[in-house]
């Protein structure tokens, strides 16, 4: 059985490999760690939700989603609300939040018994338990190992 501890060095892991690999552009090494949202077609009249593009850079609107066009013509896009929430999420906070993992696990090496499973089943109390006990929640769904809610 992996140990919490592995798991969440596990998800740090790949964390920082997704986003290290996100930061670059792959065509000229730009840095893109801060991603934004450019709504397009917020005015529509056929009951289609607002779209958008993701960028790399606001100012100079470089999209980080690539195809579309087609017949349409009107480029790579996604929905609105799904491209508020992908550049949310850009590799700067990935990032982060692997730094918050690596938090959890100098307290499960500090504290081992952190790593454990409360006997009783009820929830944690201490603060330094449940700060690792979220940070595995979140280990375990980069890892594939947990189901989403």
């Amino acid at each position: 059985m992996t140990s919490p501890a592995d798991e969440l060095r596990a998800a740090t892991l790949t964390l920082r490999e997704r986003a290290t690999t996100a930061l670059a552009n792959p065509f000229n090494g730009d840095n893109t760690q801060h991603w934004s949202c450019r709504l397009r077609a917020t005015n529509r009249t056929d009951g289609f939700p607002p779209t958008a593009t993701i960028t790399s850079d606001p100012d100079l609107g470089k999209s980080i989603i690539h195809g579309g066009g087609g017949r349409t013509g009107r480029g790579p896009w996604v929905f609105a609300a799904h491209g508020e929430y992908i550049a949310l999420m850009d590799p700067a906070l990935g990032l982060l939040f692997a730094d918050w993992l690596d938090v959890a696990v100098d307290l499960i090496d500090d504290y081992p018994d952190l790593g454990h499973i409360h006997i009783d089943g009820e929830p944690c109390t201490d603060l330094a338990c449940r700060t690792v006990h979220a940070a595995l929640a979140v280990a375990r769904q980069i890892n594939g190992t947990e189901t989403t809610p």
